[in-house]
């Protein structure tokens, strides 16, 4: 006991110091750490506003690579001034920020909650956001959200789905419709929206949405707007410059076409009253189902009250005698289909063919029909979408050869030899001193990489280089303007560039609005927006929009890489090209005449299912239309499709998604339905979908196609103020133009 007791006490004093020193850091560490916490505490605490949360899309609906409301929602501490900025990750996985206008501060007011709303492209469909508040006294706050976390931050939908967004109306109708697709993928999202005063008030805030149905069901949805509302004039721009309007308008169309109705500038006519349905023939017509409607009023009559238009604007496609039931109308570049019923009302509830009616409106079959699976399309190609296989063809530089896998090889293998049986042989054979391979082996790698940099710099070349394609669109009588601009942007070297687009095209002189973003690849390919994993980040230095969306300042591009940018521009045309034509007995007559200074080559008038080549229109000349002008079948043009034996068949070639002809791949954009859409070429045009003219078609219009072959192309493209590239960069340029072209054989 003692011996015991003697060897403790003989190894205390060795032991007590060194554990006081750990025990004394031990407790520095953690004031440390608890003070950096406190601070932190306080810091929050003291900060002026508080960033309550997130609300993204149109009800939580949105996709990616499209413009997207983002609303965050603040409450102030106390009185500030200040603004909000958004941080995500474009396509490519760099981080992008967009800030709120400085001439346009966000107040706060203690106490209160407000809500600021700005527009972001998301790069992923799963996506992380971080909102920042910037106060102008130097206080800042900061909030992270991810994609899932919360109700109103979902992830996206994919980009090839369809997002139809209803207003006024319950949406079951439109849901059972869409549950009529085969495959689950291609099934559209239906979001309802409880009021009108919910929609975005800026008309990009619409791009993800492809279809917006109005209905009277639900008046109360339309009583907090008026015509002269931001929403019903976002609405209005979005329609002209390409999107799809479908009003549903039944017994309750008194309440919500008033004399300051939201709705009231959209309808295709003069609203006049509400009058009962005697018989809905027309419409079991249209619906093609072969159901009967039911009979659920009185005495076993059709229980269905229907508006009465006069003065109706556009085709009738269903009526009943005297009574327009189903109209289509272009509205710009854009298309609005009226039906006279409500498609929640009980009579079009208990119909058995509703589901087919509503497909029918929206056109949901002729846009989905056909085509392989995603996953095949993206193993084959790398893409599923048109602009993808356009965003790929963007990618080629003739002037900057890709290096393909047997050089790579073969320069492997030579470097392999120099630094192996080649130094060996030299040292044992030559120089008879192998100890010089510590001299040899570093020469003969500083020397390979030496001349591997060389020739890829002589092979890639020290300039940057654009590759553009502009499709410049003008309607009249209106004489609007639509332009949208692609473009790869090759750097020699890794640098940051600001980068927008200046339209040249004529105009009145009013200055262009315009858009600018990345350009991303839809689906799950390589690089995709819905990738399967994770790729690495190349670049970790973000960049900005300008806070009007009109510049990428400081978009980084790493060395011998591309980035794709997009553009969309809006101006009022100069009048550059008239026509007066008219449609008898189904032929186009009339008179085109090129009032422009731009010479229009390959020029293509296209009308109901016919093309007529009309060759070159250079400035100041004309062609003449009649009935005997030579015509083709418009279908068959747009294909390019002839007959090949195969196997002792005929089979029609089918559409080449590898190709990278640009004006191949713009022309199936163009006319995407028209030419037989999925069915024909394999791959969804949900991306760019605006850009698809077959519409304007089935109103009734023409619509002129050409490419530029002199004068100014539709848009430069500038970095940093001044244009990018050289003048021998290819850039394309394709104008079209649409014309109204009343029916019969009266002249006007």
């Amino acid at each position: 006991m003692n011996r015991r007791g003697t060897e403790l006490d003989s190894a205390t004093p060795s032991t007590r110091p060194r554990a006081a020193r750990w025990l004394r850091w031990l407790g520095v560490a953690c004031v440390v750490a608890l003070g950096f916490l406190g601070a932190k505490a306080r810091g929050q605490d003291a900060s002026p506003v508080e960033i309550v949360g997130v609300e993204v899309g149109i009800a939580g609906h949105y996709k990616p690579g499209l413009w997207t409301p983002v609303k965050v929602m603040l409450r102030g501490r106390e009185a500030c001034t200040g603004r909000v900025a958004l941080t995500v990750r474009d396509s490519e996985g760099v981080p992008v920020r967009v800030t709120t206008p400085d001439d346009c501060p966000v107040e706060l007011v203690p106490g209160r909650e407000i809500a600021a709303v700005l527009h972001m492209r998301f790069g992923r469909v799963k996506s992380e956001l971080t909102a920042e508040f910037e106060a102008s006294g130097g206080a800042e706050a900061r909030r992270t959200f991810w994609a899932g976390a919360t109700p109103s931050f979902p992830p996206a939908l994919a980009s090839h789905r369809e997002l139809i967004v209803v207003v006024g109306a319950d949406p079951s109708g439109i849901e059972a419709a869409s549950l009529l697709q085969e495959r689950a993928e291609d099934r559209a999202a239906v979001v309802s929206v409880s009021g009108f005063d919910q929609l975005p008030d800026r008309w990009y805030g619409f791009e993800s949405v492809d279809v917006v149905v109005l209905a009277s069901s639900r008046p109360e949805a339309f009583e907090a707007v008026r015509r002269d509302s931001p929403q019903v004039a976002a609405l209005d721009q979005w329609v002209r410059l390409g999107g799809r309007l479908v009003l549903a308008l039944g017994r309750q169309a008194e309440a919500v076409l008033g004399e300051n109705g939201a709705m009231a500038g959209f309808v295709p006519g003069r609203f006049e009253r509400v009058i009962p349905l005697r018989q809905a023939i027309a419409l079991e017509t249209f619906a093609g189902g072969g159901a009967p409607m039911p009979r659920l009023g009185a005495g076993d009559r059709l229980d269905l009250r229907v508006p009465l238009l006069g003065d109706v604007r556009g085709r009738v496609e269903s009526r009943e005698g005297n009574l327009p039931l189903v109209v289509r109308c272009s509205r710009g570049f854009g298309e609005i289909v009226f039906a006279a019923v409500e498609l929640d009302d009980p009579t079009i509830r208990a119909w058995r063919d509703r589901g087919q009616f509503v497909r029918r409106l929206l056109g949901v079959a002729d846009r989905l029909a056909g085509g392989p699976s995603e996953s095949a399309a993206v193993l084959h190609y790398g893409f599923d979408d048109l602009s993808g296989q356009l965003r790929s063809a963007l990618d080629q530089y003739p002037e900057v050869p890709l290096v393909s896998f047997s050089m790579v090889m073969g320069l492997l293998v030579v470097y392999l030899v120099l630094v192996g049986p080649a130094d060996y042989f030299f040292l044992r054979k030559v120089t008879g001193r192998m100890a010089l391979t510590w001299i040899t082996f570093p020469l003969v790698v500083a020397a390979f990489c030496a001349g591997t940099y060389v020739l890829a710099g002589r092979l890639k070349g020290d300039r940057v280089r654009v590759h553009q394609v502009d499709l410049v669109d003008v309607e009249s009588p209106t004489w609007l303007l639509r332009g949208t601009s692609w473009a790869n942007v090759f750097s020699p070297s890794a640098d940051q560039y600001d980068l927008t687009f200046e339209p040249q095209v004529p105009s009145t002189g009013q200055r262009p609005s315009v858009l600018a973003a990345w350009f991303g690849l839809p689906g799950s390919g390589l690089g995709g927006m819905d990738p399967k994993t994770s790729p690495p980040l190349a670049w970790t230095q973000g960049y900005a929009f300008s806070p009007e969306l009109d510049r990428l300042v400081g978009l980084p591009i790493p060395t011998w890489s591309t980035r794709s940018v997009t553009a969309r521009w809006t101006a009022q045309a100069a009048v550059p090209v008239e026509a007066s034509l008219r449609e008898e007995e189904r032929a186009l007559v009339g008179k085109v005449h090129n009032r422009s200074d731009i010479t229009l080559a390959d020029a293509l008038l296209c009308h109901g299912g016919w093309a007529y080549e009309l060759g070159t229109l250079g400035p100041g000349d004309s062609v003449v239309l009649d009935r005997t002008s030579a015509r083709r079948d418009l279908r068959t043009f747009l294909t390019g499709q002839r007959y090949v034996v195969k196997e002792g068949r005929q089979l029609p070639t089918p559409y080449d998604r590898s190709s990278s002809d640009v004006a191949y791949i713009l022309r199936a954009m163009m006319f995407y339905s028209a030419a037989g859409g999925r069915q024909f070429t394999g791959l969804y045009h949900r991306y760019q979908a605006f850009v698809d003219a077959s519409d304007l078609l089935r109103t009734g219009n023409a619509v002129l196609v050409a490419q530029a072959g002199g004068g100014p192309h539709g848009a430069r493209l500038l970095g940093n103020g001044q244009p990018l590239g050289s003048p021998d960069d290819r850039h394309r340029t394709v104008y079209r133009f649409v014309f109204p072209v009343p029916e019969g054989s009266e002249k006007p």
